[in-house]
């Protein structure tokens, strides 16, 4: 049977040790190892080396992970997303995104399927790469600084005549793991690292936002073939020119992600009955309890019954009182002395 998640399988197996980061609230990872209890496609059951954790680590439903795991002398990480608690040291943990080589971390990753554009290596010297991406950002300020639609034209062919042309790369179908300080990506050839590119990354905020960078390639390794596929290589870029402005844009970005994401996974968790541990359905009825409730239904019927006829006699009866009974002697005498 075929696993609708084999890039995981090549790293993760029952028994396997691997290291897990957990974020605190003041930004710092505490990191502790855990041992595999089980793997099934993109889920994993974990069992942390502590028996309690320290008092400023907080791990929860839905609290955001990384995993950590070793392969020969290269280490890989992919992000991960606690779905259940199994007591204090249990955690079941559902991985997502891509395994890349670990790196030193600043920025929260996440993997998204959005537009962007990218261009061939650029040979010139770095001067003139800063040069251009500058122009490429101011003119984009441009559009959202309020300026004259004539006045953003005539810049844009300014720029358009004095710059260099560059082949540009669509990412069609191309999913990419996104953070505030880089991008990767697959390419079907392979980059030298410290080669530049310049690229477009296409945000769908409201408004729509066209985030404009330079990045450096930092890794380039080749995946695992599929049978009748060509060459592909994960490749990992670092931005050396990006605006904080645009930066927080990429942060919006991925938070909105996020939270889609976790909103998705804890509405297609299961349901679990709170008391007792009982499923939440309905049992069906044995014999004994129908004849049961039928037995106290009759009982009830027939005490109703003669309730109903205690009234109806009560009410035709009258309420004898004393006072009736000297007004009836009175009137039997009065017939008598006539």
């Amino acid at each position: 049977m075929a696993h609708k998640f084999p890039e995981y399988e090549p790293f993760f197996h029952k028994g396997l040790r691997i290291e897990i980061g957990i974020p605190q609230a003041d930004g710092d990872v505490f990191r502790d190892w855990a041992i595999v209890k089980e793997y099934r496609e993109d889920t994993i059951l974990i069992q942390l080396s502590r028996d309690y954790l320290p008092m400023n680590v907080r791990v929860n439903v839905s609290t955001i992970l990384d995993a950590n795991v070793w392969m020969k002398q290269d280490v890989y990480t992919c992000a991960c997303i606690v779905t259940e608690k199994q007591g204090e040291r249990v955690l079941c943990i559902r991985l997502f995104g891509q395994l890349m080589p670990k790196e030193r971390r600043h920025f929260f990753r996440f993997e998204a399927n959005f537009r962007f554009r990218f261009t061939e290596p650029d040979q010139r010297v770095r001067e003139e790469i800063e040069a251009e991406w500058k122009k490429r950002r101011d003119l984009e300020y441009m559009k959202f600084g309020g300026y004259d639609e004539i006045v953003i034209a005539a810049r844009q062919a300014e720029f358009q005549t004095s710059q260099e042309e560059l082949a540009w790369h669509e990412s069609i179908d191309n999913p990419a793991v996104l953070s505030g300080g880089g991008i990767g990506f697959k390419l079907d050839k392979k980059l030298l690292p410290e080669t530049l590119l310049h690229m477009e990354l296409h945000l769908p905020l409201s408004p729509p936002r066209v985030v404009h960078a330079v990045a450096e390639v930092v890794y380039a390794f080749e995946l695992r073939r599929q049978m009748g596929s060509g060459a592909a290589y994960r490749t990992g870029l670092h931005f050396i020119w990006l605006e904080e402005r645009d930066r927080d844009q990429i942060f919006r970005y991925i938070s909105m992600l996020q939270l889609h994401r976790l909103r998705e996974i804890s509405e297609n968790r299961p349901f679990k009955y709170p008391y007792d541990g009982m499923p939440a359905v309905r049992r069906g009825l044995d014999g004994k309890t129908v004849l049961r409730r039928a037995l106290y239904t009759v009982l009830f019927l027939v005490l109703l019954f003669y309730v109903g006829r205690f009234l109806i006699d009560y009410r035709d009866r009258g309420n004898p009182n004393e006072i009736k009974t000297i007004y009836e002697k009175a009137i039997k005498q009065y017939r008598k002395e006539r």
